[in-house]
């Protein structure tokens, strides 16, 4: 006890009887009290409990043992001050004599109780025992003249209650229910999506690290002190070990091997464009046998789309279409819900909303395990029973089912990470800095935004009868702007902030986010989807990757119209696909076209169809021979006549007449006039083919259509394999 870290004490203890006299004498038949004043000394107190033992003075025997804690009485925490802590009991059911009642001040310190201050009375039990009674006892607090009054703290609070959910709450679920108070704890602590750094701050103050440091691009993690004020903590200055930072948690600003824990507490579902960047980044700053605890939001589950404060509806976001959804955050009036006076507008609400990932428990199980995390303990909390409408037949049962899933693992570094057989795909762009070289630089600086707005706007004419186009990889949002104009709706996904934001500002609808991880997490599908030099900067697995997610997001006969790199232009080649840092390859259309008929998305039109690029081979029709011009048979008869039997003489005698050699020479000079005009047209095609080889057309483009999945011609006497798709 002398030993003890801390500094708080008892005050007095007082014995009080049924007439709350003070008494050192108390009746088996009558009530009992004990209120015990502590003096909070230290800044403040985690896990308080006090403690009475009644031990048999003859013996020193313990007899009985009355716990605050172990009755329920769980006082959270306690800033400093004086508070009286008052047990009560209606009888005590005690055997007559004399009695020593020894008074614990104690806490919870990883996991262990730990006395901070102890004082005894001795009293005298008198009447009739009632061995056989229950005995029961109750426990209550409040503060002293000048203290903090009990009620005003967040543990008396309860759920409702934003600071008691995250100081209360979250650390003690993350420091002693899933990690178990682990001596690690006092190491080097990242915490990963702080958001406003009340859960940091409360592990901070709990099991004071060497290190604890919070990230959060938000940087909410600024109105701390004031939040600090409003729930009554008795701190003025963040402690220099508790350091927030706004960088990414795509690149953790730390070598790696710093940090003993990572905390990733309703995080991975808001980075933007996916998460498997940020699990690798904690892994790499994570030291071998680090412990990693992980509370993701679970998209399907019936709160896991973070619209709870719009509707009550149960699986809305699965259930509700994308525009149905919109209206209802931006236009009605919701139910905000307590978040430390932090006021977010319905445009952020919806934005955040467009930006989850779509986590699933199998999904983070399979990327943990990829990461080859060691699984220690999780605990899962589950709905009681789901109705399975006919919108919610195609989800598996656990995705729904499945309300919470609280996870911890042990880093393992025996082996270099697996790669994961479904990669994410590339991430968003970070915030600039002078050593980051920023897309959204190339999206603005080194393109000519007319020159790409002339050569889209013919595209326009394939969606004109669409309800809602779908732009993948809308960029700068140019295609967005034809279809507004043309009175086409339309919805862009774009995943560098920067150009989102950009595009926003202009009037556009588009939702931040990755492809790939829009198109996992939409429901709703499309008449239209237009992808233009999206395909040029993936590999080709993930080229297949992307058709599979594409071809059921697109309804009955909807359009699809994927524009790529022509690499059968010679200047593409030379002067255009390598300006952009991030093309991966050239993919030829008929390659294209295949896998456009694999998913079932049939070719309708190419420009390869609509613009020849074959050369036309030699070929000329030469004029058909006239005859001599005939004459008026009425005018100089009689000189035909006598001309036509002088050439006849002359051909008996061998003789071959002038005339008949000057029409032959003519003949001649007329058929070679002709192939010389043939040569002449065929040359002027060449020579325009040959500048067409050099300047075809840039862009390759491939319309497609959707039509149903027809089972394949199972052949004579046999069975198409399940799911194999053909092309029609």
């Amino acid at each position: 006890m002398h030993n003890s870290p801390y500094s708080s004490r008892f005050r007095s203890v007082r014995l009080l009887n049924h007439l709350d006299q003070p008494t050192t004498q108390l009746e088996n038949e009558r009530s009992a009290k004990i209120q015990m004043v502590a003096e909070i000394n230290d800044t403040i107190l985690f896990d308080i409990f006090f403690e009475i033992r009644l031990l048999e003075t003859s013996s020193a025997a313990c007899y009985r043992t009355f716990s605050s804690f172990d009755d329920g009485w769980n006082t959270c925490w306690l800033p400093s001050g004086a508070y009286t802590m008052e047990w009560c009991t209606a009888r005590l059911a005690l055997r007559p004599g004399q009695y020593i009642l020894e008074m614990n001040l104690g806490v919870l310190s990883d996991g262990q109780r730990v006395s901070i201050d102890q004082t005894t009375i001795t009293v005298d039990i008198t009447g009739a025992s009632h061995a056989n009674a229950q005995q029961q006892s109750t426990w209550s607090m409040w503060a002293e003249p000048g203290s903090v009054p009990v009620d005003d703290l967040s543990w008396r609070k309860g759920h409702e209650n934003w600071f008691f959910r995250h100081f209360d709450h979250a650390a003690k679920v993350v420091t002693s229910y899933m990690l178990n108070d682990s001596p690690l704890l006092h190491g080097k602590i990242l915490d990963v999506g702080c958001g406003d750094g009340i859960t940091s701050l409360s592990v901070f103050l709990r099991k004071r690290p060497e290190l604890l440091v919070g990230l959060d691009p938000s940087k909410l993690y600024r109105n701390l002190p004031r939040i600090m004020m409003d729930n009554r903590l008795p701190i003025t200055d963040i402690p220099d070990n508790l350091v927030f930072r706004p960088d990414d948690a795509n690149h953790i600003p730390y070598p790696d091997d710093t940090f003993d824990v990572a905390i990733s507490w309703g995080s991975l579902e808001h980075i933007a464009g996916g998460y498997m960047r940020t699990l690798r980044e904690i892994k790499r700053v994570l030291k071998n046998g680090g412990l990693f605890f992980v509370h993701p939001g679970l998209y399907y589950s019936n709160f896991g789309h973070h619209l709870g404060e719009f509707t009550q509806e149960p699986f809305a976001h699965l259930t509700r279409s994308h525009e149905e959804l919109r209206r209802l955050v931006l236009e009605s009036q919701p139910q905000l819900m307590d978040r430390s006076d932090i006021d977010y507008t319905p445009e952020d609400f919806w934005r955040y909303y467009n930006e989850l990932n779509p986590i699933t428990v199998s999904r983070i199980e399979r990327e943990l395990r990829t990461l080859e995390f060691e699984f220690w303990k999780v605990s899962l909390r589950v709905e009681d029973q789901i109705e399975y409408t006919p919108e919610l037949q195609q989800y598996p049962l656990q995705d729904l089912a499945t309300l919470e899933l609280y996870l911890s693992a042990i880093n393992r570094k025996n082996s270099a990470p697996k790669t994961s057989p479904n990669p994410d795909p590339p991430r968003p762009a970070r915030e600039k800095t002078a050593d980051h070289f920023d897309y959204a630089d190339y999206e603005f600086t080194l393109r000519d935004r007319q020159l790409i707005r002339d050569g889209l706007a013919a595209h326009v004419t394939h969606f004109r009868d669409c309800r809602k186009v779908l732009d993948l990889a809308c960029g700068s949002g140019i295609f967005l702007e034809l279809l507004a104009e043309a009175g086409i709706p339309a919805l862009g996904v774009e995943r560098n902030p920067a150009v989102v934001a950009w595009v926003r500002q202009h009037g556009w609808d588009v939702v931040e986010q990755d492809v790939f991880a829009f198109l996992e997490r939409t429901t709703e599908t499309y008449d239209g989807v237009f992808c233009s030099h999206f395909l040029e900067h993936l590999p080709f697995e993930q080229v297949l990757h992307f058709f599979e997610l594409l071809a059921p997001r697109v309804s009955a006969a909807g359009t699809v119209v994927l524009v790529v790199p022509n690499p059968e232009s010679i200047r593409m080649h030379l002067f255009g696909f390598w300006r952009d840092p991030e093309h991966v390859r050239f993919y030829h259309p008929e390659l294209l076209e295949a896998v456009c008929r694999y998913a079932g998305l049939p070719v309708v039109s190419t420009n390869r169809a609509e613009i020849p690029f074959a050369l036309d081979p030699l070929s000329f029709s030469p004029q058909a021979e006239t005859g001599a011009p005939r004459t008026d048979p009425q005018r100089g008869w009689l000189r035909d006549r006598a001309r036509s039997a002088y050439f006849r003489l002359l051909r008996l005698l061998r003789i071959t007449p002038a005339a008949d050699l000057v029409t032959v020479e003519n003949r001649l000079r007329r058929r070679m006039h002709a192939q010389q005009d043939a040569v002449a047209v065929w040359a002027e095609k060449m020579h325009t083919a040959f500048n067409h080889m050099w300047a075809w057309p840039d862009s390759a483009v491939i319309v497609c259509r959707k039509t149903d999945v027809v089972p394949s011609d199972p052949g004579p006497g046999g069975a198409a394999p399940s799911g194999q798709r053909v092309d029609p």
